[in-house]
């Protein structure tokens, strides 16, 4: 970040530990408070499911 700050940073999760995780209410106050830059994965398809950006 420090070299290149104008770079994004996206942590990448399968979907599964999307689903488990943010199912809870420590991932619900996470998604909510908008500070995650994610991206969820199908790991066997190789595939991006959804990009999630905070505003």
């Amino acid at each position: 970040m420090e070299l290149e700050p104008e770079r994004l940073l996206y942590l990448a999760i399968p979907n599964t530990v999307f689903d488990d995780l943010f199912e809870e209410s420590i991932g619900k106050l996470l998604l909510r408070n908008r500070r995650l830059k994610l991206i969820t994965f199908e790991p066997k398809q190789e595939v991006i499911k959804q990009w999630i950006v905070p505003n």
